[in-house]
């Protein structure tokens, strides 16, 4: 029941979308109307509307190819090839098109650079574990600090490359035009309901949450 469905006031859990994630996010009754709204605008996005389900399914397939021709280009005659970093950029670039109607070359220095952060990610994680259940190692110098100043400081990459996109699709956004993406979608959902709940002051999906749910995505 609601007795149960809060999550912990944990260190980390303020770090992640700075705050403002909606899968680590304070349980409350404008979070439930928030997740509902973003859980509704996804649901609409990928798989109701037909242009976008076609849109999502040519990023996969155009990826889907990318990703073939590297991996027979990279074994040819015989060679050993890993093909776990380009598995993981293929889908992230999935990932990104769907989200930012973008994707990048597998070579791009800034996009590899932003995945290299998983790798960082997975190692950090575990001193935000042990930070949230020992906080007052934040405070004086130890290993743990230092990792978790690593992990807070790769949050705060990659919701900066998230704000970055979303401030663009701002001013790129046409009035009364189709969503181009995820994002898109999301900020013409935040839009309708801020003008249609104006007068009554009811929850709904903010547009300052955008990133984040984004960020969540």
């Amino acid at each position: 029941g609601s007795a149960f469905a809060d999550r912990p006031p944990f260190a980390s859990f303020r770090v992640i979308s700075g705050g403002r994630s909606m899968a680590f996010g304070h349980y409350s009754e404008h979070w439930k109307v928030q997740r509902r709204a973003a859980h509704s605008t996804m649901r609409n996005f990928s798989t109701r509307q037909l242009r976008s389900r076609q849109v999502l399914e040519g990023h996969v397939l155009s990826e889907a190819r990318e990703l073939v021709a590297l991996l027979v280009r990279g074994s040819a005659d015989g060679a050993f090839l890993d093909p776990r970093p380009l598995t993981v950029v293929a889908v992230a670039n999935v990932m990104s098109a769907v989200c930012f109607g973008c994707r990048y070359s597998h070579d791009d220095p800034e996009f590899r650079e932003l995945l290299s952060h998983n790798e960082e990610f997975g190692r950090t994680v575990g001193a935000g574990s042990l930070v949230d259940v020992m906080p007052w190692l934040q405070y004086f110098p130890n290993p743990m600090r230092t990792a978790f100043r690593e992990f807070e400081q790769l949050n705060r990459n990659f919701s900066n490359f998230v704000l970055d996109k979303f401030l663009r699709h701002c001013e790129s956004l046409r009035p009364g035009a189709a969503p181009r993406d995820m994002m898109d979608a999301f900020i013409l959902s935040a839009e309708k309901k801020a003008a249609r709940d104006s007068d009554d002051g009811g929850a709904r999906l903010d547009l300052e949450n955008v990133p984040a749910t984004v960020t969540d995505i």
